[in-house]
């Protein structure tokens, strides 16, 4: 989860919203994050304004991260048929 501390009236992505994202891949150059990250926004007011729960759950099915309340999820990653390393496009960049 991440979230910044930036006024969100003069910056994109400040105090009202939050992102989760999964960092995997290779190397630091396969890095496959853009494909596995959200943001949630925070309606009327910011996350400054009170606490939060932030909060993960995983299974061998899924990966979920939300906000408070699991109805409130921000990612949502399955592991369904199709594994990460065929998710990532690198098999054929490897080939």
């Amino acid at each position: 989860m991440e979230s910044r501390g930036n006024d969100p009236k003069t910056y994109d992505g400040g105090r009202d919203t939050s992102s989760s994202a999964l960092h995997w891949g290779l190397d630091f150059g396969t890095d496959r994050f853009l494909q596995t990250t959200n943001k949630r926004f925070i309606r009327r007011s910011d996350y400054s304004k009170a606490f939060h729960t932030f909060g993960m759950e995983w299974s061998e099915n899924y990966l979920y991260t939300y906000v408070d309340n699991r109805l409130l999820q921000t990612l949502s990653v399955g592991f369904g048929k199709e594994n990460m390393w065929a998710r990532s496009g690198l098999a054929k960049k490897f080939a």
